[in-house]
């Protein structure tokens, strides 16, 4: 994959989107997911990212809008093809 994102750029983008509240779309173990990134930190020297699913794949199948089964502390490590869409910062 010539285009792989680092992780570093990846962080980048979650915190610009979180910065300018806009949503992410990613790819996640092979699942597309489109996701409201809201607080990025490590545990045990890994960044993580702390996002609600809104839409998109999920093994589970995503519960009711604003239900806290959606939220997921992903990390970032395990991510790939980030890309930020604007939500008009609602």
């Amino acid at each position: 994959m010539p285009d792989s994102q680092t992780v570093q750029e990846i962080y980048s983008l979650i915190r610009q989107a979180i910065l300018a509240k806009d949503i992410v779309a990613l790819n996640y173990h092979g699942s597309v997911r489109e996701m409201c990134p809201h607080v990025l930190g490590k545990t045990n020297g890994s960044p993580y990212a702390l996002m609600y699913q809104f839409a998109g794949e999920t093994r589970t199948g995503l519960k009711q809008d604003g239900s806290p089964d959606n939220w997921r502390c992903i990390r970032i490590e395990v991510l790939s093809d980030v890309a930020v869409r604007t939500s008009g910062g609602e």
